[in-house]
């Protein structure tokens, strides 16, 4: 194989530089029991938005759907819209986890 016909790996290699397991092996080396999930707790409130939470609805994250629509509802309480659909993702929470 000459040189120019060898694979050229530079791509891949770049993209997985950067790659978030890398990120998360390392911490699970400082500490085996820490949990895989990782939140943005200074995730900024103003991307709370309808369309957000719809999408956490969508994959099943309801908890965090839930904290969006409370979120819409405490900025714009005389929005009707924002009040039926929390109503709907609460009753939703009660039905599948008992709580909401």
């Amino acid at each position: 194989m000459t040189e120019t016909d060898a694979p050229n790996n530079k791509g891949v290699d770049y993209l997985m530089s950067g790659d978030s397991d890398d990120e998360v092996s390392a911490s699970l080396v400082n500490n085996a029991e820490a949990p895989l999930s990782r939140g943005a707790p200074d995730l900024d409130d103003s991307l709370n938005t309808r369309t957000l939470a719809d999408i956490y609805m969508e994959q099943g994250v309801y908890n965090k759907a839930l904290e969006i629509y409370a979120d819409l509802a405490k900025k714009d309480p005389n929005n009707a819209e924002i009040k039926s659909r929390l109503n709907e993702i609460e009753k939703l929470c009660r039905e599948k986890f008992g709580e909401g």
